[in-house]
């Protein structure tokens, strides 16, 4: 428990060497948070192994994976992403990236040893970063600041811009293209949806 919380919560959890990766902690009466803090659950009993405390007043997001590291995203700091090993709990490193406590970004995906998230200021840019030691690959404006995590296949990544799915080059960046939504009604941020890679080579995502 925390004193004065107005709201508890758990979030979504990613998976790592057998466990569960778990964030909880509280939101306060002035927007902060506290009592932020991941756990690593074990799979079979749910017995923690370790958990790492975040300093109250960091507004930090669920957890991404590649399997052995947890990689931890603040926002309102000048640190973006925080790269856990998943035995010990140490940090293997962090990505340099000041942010305003609410910018609109959430867990990087993870493809091929790179991390793929949105960053910037506002959380409006795209980001590629080694999912290794951490260093920026390339890093692009966005359209757009709807709440998503991008898609990536072996050759693209894909995100939610309120009418349209932008589709960018895995490896720079660069614009490949857009498809429009035709029944978007224009909101530029509808809520945090992700779009999904289907069986058949095509993309679903909720209008």
């Amino acid at each position: 428990a925390v004193a004065g919380a107005v709201e508890l919560y758990i979030g979504r959890p990613s998976t790592t060497n057998g466990s569960l990766l778990v964030l909880a902690g509280a939101n306060m009466p002035d927007g902060t948070q506290h009592g932020n803090t991941l756990y690593q659950l074990n799979e079979a009993d749910g017995v923690s192994r370790w958990n790492r405390p975040v300093p109250d007043g960091v507004s930090t997001m669920s957890p991404g994976s590649n399997g052995a590291h947890a990689y931890l995203p603040t926002v309102g700091t000048d640190t973006l992403i925080t790269a856990i090993d998943g035995n010990t709990s140490g940090t293997v490193f962090t990505y340099a990236q000041t942010t305003q406590p609410l910018a609109w970004t959430l867990a990087p995906s993870y493809s091929g040893s790179t991390l793929f998230f949105f960053a910037g200021t506002n959380g409006d840019e795209v980001h590629a970063a080694s999912g290794v030691d951490g260093h920026r690959m390339w890093a692009r404006p966005r359209v757009g600041l709807q709440s998503s995590t991008p898609t990536v296949d072996n050759q693209y990544l894909y995100y939610l811009a309120g009418g349209t799915i932008q589709i960018l080059d895995r490896n720079t960046g660069d614009t490949v293209g857009s498809i429009v939504d035709p029944d978007a009604d224009g909101t530029p941020m509808p809520g945090s949806q992700t779009v999904a890679i289907g069986s058949h080579g095509n993309l679903v995502s909720h209008a």
